[in-house]
């Protein structure tokens, strides 16, 4: 466990050098600045700031105040820092027996209760090939369940599919229906599935009926679905002690730098990185070892890029407006960013940029790690900040991990905004990585300030031009994002 600030540390601060870029020696961010951001954010006070716990209000206000005293404006449309998001926390259920028709399927082994409620539920289940748009015409489904195929004919990958789940319950919802069985038929196999969506988990609440059963099953019913027609009716019975869900708050923190140029104020640059982490270990206590993930490296060093970023270009601001976000809940399923990309306080298309800032940590300190770094028509300016403080700029160094959708860029991505994350330099996930990466090892005095001072500079160099390009800003042609601009941007 580590000590806390003394006045000693702070004197030794002082002291520490400063770095500037060469080529820009206006361009000044301080070690010592970016030390104390990262040794207070993963302090073992904040106990690993997870999504909605104490140490994760402590880290939103810390941002906020952050902010506020840069001099950063709300932004449009909110009256505070704090874009505060609903959230539900799930506890899984303990045990499930359900029969359908002849058919039984155990908690232990077949069947993932997504939802249900504790007791025994009994009726019938109707039949609805993928229970999706014209497969619930013509069916009375009032006060009956519904079983169906996962996804639908054109979607099977199994993230896609469950992201599609709560579209169906909603329909069902207004069909009077009181819930729904998907027959599994995903890739990955069902165990690593079922091991992930049976741990404690979490969703945003907003719009999210909970009252409907969601029951999931892996089986070979083509004996029964095989001679079954949609609208077939049979017999339903599930006995479960039910999930237990508690109802929390946490904040996406968002501030504004308003734009000097008169045409492009009204565009955006959104920087961003997520200060959530995952909390405390409940195994280690009893045997005195540390139980506080800590997450310097993840993210408290990406909170450190958007802050001192925040602080340079309030003192030399950009063409553009300039948007500053930290998320919550990335570690919970990107759930903050989605929450914001879904409800921007300013018009979608406004936002032309995203530099996200994120990372497992580093085994490289000659480098630096731009995911999706060729994907954008802005590779020319991210390689220019990375080189301008003497390190080499990398791209995506384990394509077969898709890292570049599994951080809070990809919220945008999506959406259709070009979207790369900036990341301290790793070129494979080794031992150097997997050492740190959600352990409780992962604490302030391992890491090496200077390096992670030139990756603030590179960073804050990179937003900074990117905001007064007069480049177009847009995916390099063929990237799989390329389509959703063209929606986003065609007005």
């Amino acid at each position: 466990m580590k000590a806390r600030y003394n006045l000693l540390c702070l004197l030794c601060w002082i002291s520490l050098p400063v770095l500037s870029l060469a080529q820009d020696p206006s361009l000044i961010i301080h070690q010592d600045k970016v030390e104390s951001i990262i040794r207070f954010l993963s302090d073992d006070a904040l106990q690993g700031r997870k999504t909605g716990e104490t140490g994760n209000w402590v880290a939103a206000r810390y941002l906020a105040e952050s902010f506020r005293s840069i001099g950063l404006e709300t932004a449009p449309s909110m009256d505070s820092y704090f874009q505060t998001i609903h959230f539900q926390s799930i506890q899984p259920a303990t045990r499930g027996e359900l029969t359908i028709d002849t058919m039984s399927f155990s908690q232990e082994s077949e069947l993932i209760i997504m939802n249900a409620k504790d007791g025994m539920k009994e009726g019938d289940i109707i039949f609805a090939q993928h229970a999706w748009q014209s497969d619930l015409e013509d069916l009375d489904l009032n006060g009956k369940y519904v079983l169906s195929f996962m996804g639908t004919p054109e979607i099977q990958d199994a993230q896609s599919a469950i992201g599609l789940s709560a579209e169906k319950l909603k329909a069902l919802k207004e069909k009077g229906a009181l819930g729904l069985v998907e027959i599994y038929t995903g890739r990955v196999p069902f165990n690593i599935l079922k091991n992930y969506l049976e741990g404690p988990r979490m969703h945003i609440s907003e719009g999210t009926d909970e009252s409907l059963t969601h029951l999931m099953i892996n089986a070979d019913l083509s004996s029964l679905t095989g001679s079954l027609e949609t609208g077939t009716s049979l017999s339903f019975t599930l006995d479960t002690d039910g999930v237990k869900t508690k109802e929390m708050l946490s904040p996406n923190v968002v501030a504004v730098l308003e734009g000097q140029d008169p045409e492009l104020k009204d565009e955006y640059i959104l920087i961003t990185a997520h200060y959530d982490h995952v909390g405390t270990s409940t195994s280690n206590g009893t045997s005195g070892q540390d139980t506080v993930f800590n997450g310097a490296r993840d993210n408290s060093v990406g909170c450190a890029a958007i802050l001192t970023t925040a602080e340079y270009l309030a003192e030399n601001p950009p063409a553009r407006s300039v948007m500053f976000v930290g998320f919550t809940a990335e570690e919970m399923g990107l759930l903050g960013s989605k929450h914001f990309s879904d409800h921007p306080p300013v018009p979608l298309e406004q936002i032309v940029f995203n530099l996200n800032s994120d990372g497992a940590g580093y085994n490289d300190t000659t480098v630096f790690t731009v995911i999706g770094l060729e994907r954008t028509s802005m590779s020319g300016i991210l390689q220019a900040a990375v080189e301008s403080v003497g390190m080499q700029a990398v791209g995506d160094p384990a394509p077969e991990q898709n890292l570049f959708d599994r951080s809070d860029n990809v919220s945008f991505a999506s959406k259709g905004i070009p979207a790369p994350t900036f990341s301290a330099g790793f070129t494979s996930f080794d031992a150097q990585i997997m050492k740190y990466y959600h352990q409780v090892g992962d604490e302030a005095d391992s890491i090496d300030f200077h390096y992670i001072t030139k990756f603030c500079i590179a960073f804050a160099r990179a937003a900074r031009d990117i905001a007064n390009t007069s480049e177009e800003i847009i995916w390099m042609p063929g990237d799989k994002y390329e389509e959703a601009y063209d929606r986003l941007y065609s007005n």
